[in-house]
């Protein structure tokens, strides 16, 4: 049997004259649900009862949050002055000059005499003014002086 063909038989089905009739008159017979009160018509609204009910939960709820409001200004540990765009810029920068000193100093560990330039022989001229100033000659081993001491030398 096809789908469609027991739709239509399904379609022709009518209850019964006794049960119609019967159904209809209990559904007319029972009463009406009276109207609920409201809570929002005057007279409940001025009653005593809920009057005190409606101020102690306002009083209550203002007292709560002016409370929560102090406990989180107390508690809280964001300042947000350090959110300011010229403070950030600042730390940035000063963070950037620590990266280039540690990589200085990370250079400056890693160089040792063999690479360093050696002069074998230098002018007569230039010898004599770094023996009278105090630098290190030529022949003289580097690692004698530090880079300070050297820049010390030169700048008096």
């Amino acid at each position: 049997m096809n789908l469609l063909e027991l739709l239509k038989k399904l379609k022709e089905i009518e209850p019964d004259k006794h049960y119609t009739q019967e159904s209809r008159s209990v559904i007319l017979s029972t009463p009406l649900k009276e109207k609920s009160p409201s809570y929002f018509d005057w007279p409940t609204i001025l009653s005593p009862a809920y009057f005190k009910k409606m101020a102690t939960f306002s009083i209550g709820l203002t007292v709560l949050v002016i409370i929560g409001g102090a406990v989180i200004n107390f508690l809280s540990p964001v300042k947000f002055s350090s959110l300011d765009p010229a403070t950030l810029k600042a730390e940035a920068e000063a963070i950037d000059i620590q990266i280039h000193l540690a990589n200085l100093t990370y250079t400056e560990e890693t160089v040792n005499e063999t690479t360093l330039p050696t002069v074998s022989t230098l002018p007569p001229k230039v010898e004599k003014q770094t023996q009278n100033i105090g630098l290190p000659s030529a022949t003289s081993s580097i690692s004698d002086f530090g880079i300070d001491d050297i820049l010390e030398k030169l700048s008096n």
